[in-house]
């Protein structure tokens, strides 16, 4: 998609490259529009509107055609999109006809808000939780129930298993050399008390789509953006996951670590004043 700066000038050139409208405004082919245009001028503001009306069409256009093929791959039956939509409209206690859907559309028994399809070799696996923003693993009959709904929905010989689980836990300890005018030493902005650093790692966690992957590089990238963190380094850090009762040191992996559960939560935070 084009920018307003290249929209410009493409229109630029085209003036410049026309005699009759050189001729009508004074124009010479041998020299660069700026250098002989005004940025305030009449003109100039002209061209610049139509370049923002030409960059807004296109931005709209843009925005229709990702929409569309999303709807598209949506309701391909099949697709990764149309296993996730299926197990969002997952109703707990209910049955499917024999259309495969539902009667009757209850919202307040979907009670899946949260998952990821991943596909594997000959089949998918389904990664789910409840709650807006607890993030909470089903329970045993809630999952037994949503395994037998995809079983229902999925194509014949495809083999499909869904997991639910709590949120891996992060632990986190950082080397902060921070500017003593703006933060504290334990890290808090000097001006209202706010604990900037552990807001900063939990927005980038947040941050992380479910079923993703936490990034080192991001992580360090999301605290050095603070103001008042002059460097950052990671000195130790792991990562609990409840589902196998395991921990995963950060110098186990080089850059990323995807979530057995779907979401990561901070556990801990230790800063160590490096000034």
């Amino acid at each position: 998609m084009r920018t307003k700066e290249e929209i410009k000038k493409e229109i630029t050139d085209a003036v410049l490259a026309d005699e009759t409208l050189r001729t009508a405004f004074g124009l010479s082919s041998n020299e660069e529009w700026d250098s002989q245009v005004s940025s305030v001028s009449i003109l100039n503001l002209l061209i610049y509107i139509m370049a923002m009306a030409a960059r807004t069409v296109e931005w709209l256009y843009g925005q229709f055609c990702e929409e569309v093929e999303e709807r598209i791959a949506a309701a391909l039956p099949g697709t990764v999109s149309w296993y996730w939509n299926k197990v969002m409209q997952f109703q707990y206690g209910d049955e499917l006809n024999e259309n495969g859907t539902y009667d009757v559309v209850d919202e307040t028994k979907r009670i899946i808000t949260h998952c990821a399809v991943l596909e594997v070799e000959n089949g998918i696996l389904v990664k789910v939780n409840k709650g807006d923003s607890t993030y909470e693993a089903l329970t045993a009959t809630e999952l037994a129930a949503l395994q037998n709904y995809v079983n229902e929905i999925k194509f014949a010989g495809t083999y499909a298993v869904c997991y639910s689980y709590d949120p891996d836990e992060v632990a986190i300890e950082l080397n902060i050399w921070r500017n003593p005018m703006v933060l504290d030493s334990n890290m808090n902005r000097i001006s209202d008390g706010e604990s900037v650093i552990e807001n900063a790692v939990l927005e980038y966690l947040n941050g992380i789509v479910y079923g993703g992957v936490f990034n080192k590089t991001k992580l360090l990238d999301a605290i050095q953006s603070v103001d008042g963190v002059e460097d950052v380094t990671i000195a130790d850090g792991s990562i609990y996951s409840p589902s196998n009762d395991t921990t995963r040191s950060f110098g186990d992996f080089i850059q990323n670590h995807r979530s057995n559960s779907g979401h990561f939560l901070l556990d801990e935070i230790v800063c160590y004043d490096m000034i």
